[in-house]
């Protein structure tokens, strides 16, 4: 492998191995998950892209399917969950039927999945109307979730704000409501959906930050 990818990755991963080990770690709605794998059907989690670092560890072992751009700092990241024993796809933004194409390849080898809705470049904290249309064709059932932690690192240089747990941090780990996406949706129902995301992942914070106080 590229020593620019496998080295910040080995080094990333056992930097995030060494502060999970030391995180006291609550999770709410974590049923959601289960039942929802357990009924067989595919999930989509979401999550800002601030969030996504400490997912890695925290949802070590469930095996998603995560999704990253197709870039240097992609593969990197791609290399990162493959360490904590997720699958890892690239997608080329500006081509929509080879993302679809590349989630459903997803899919079949995995029926959790999980993306970034406002992500690789944002802008911050808005939902992509396309990944609501993918959803919708791919019948995929959206499961919003938010990670935060007391203390924390917050990169307030970064267009993410990406947040990082300190070590012995508290973590709390949150998952809303599911959410079933239609299919064929117009422009006016995409934006509408892509809003109703948005505030489902504002909740999902919400409730992760609730149980840190």
């Amino acid at each position: 492998m590229n020593p620019l990818i496998s080295l910040p990755a080995a080094f990333g991963a056992s930097l995030l191995g060494l502060l999970h080990r030391s995180w006291e770690v609550k999770t709410t709605g974590l049923e959601r998950l289960d039942d929802l794998l357990g009924q067989g059907k595919p999930v989509l989690v979401i999550f800002w892209h601030g969030k996504y670092l400490p997912l890695f560890p925290l949802l070590q072992g469930r095996g998603a399917c995560v999704f990253a751009s197709q870039s240097l700092r992609g593969e990197i990241i791609c290399a990162l969950c493959r360490r904590f024993g997720h699958h890892c796809f690239t997608l080329d933004e500006q081509i929509a039927f080879q993302s679809l194409a590349t989630l459903r390849q997803a899919l079949a080898r995995s029926p959790l999945a999980a993306l970034v809705p406002d992500g690789p470049r944002g802008p911050y904290h808005q939902v992509k109307p396309g990944l609501i249309r993918l959803c919708g064709e791919l019948c995929l059932t959206l499961l919003p979730a938010s990670v935060t932690a007391h203390p924390r690192l917050v990169l307030k240089h970064r267009w993410d704000r990406m947040e990082v747990p300190w070590p012995y941090a508290r973590v709390s780990l949150a998952f809303g409501a599911p959410l079933e996406i239609p299919r064929d949706l117009d422009h006016p129902s995409l934006q509408m959906w892509a809003e109703r995301v948005r505030e489902a992942l504002e909740a999902a914070d919400a409730q992760a930050s609730a149980r840190l106080e």
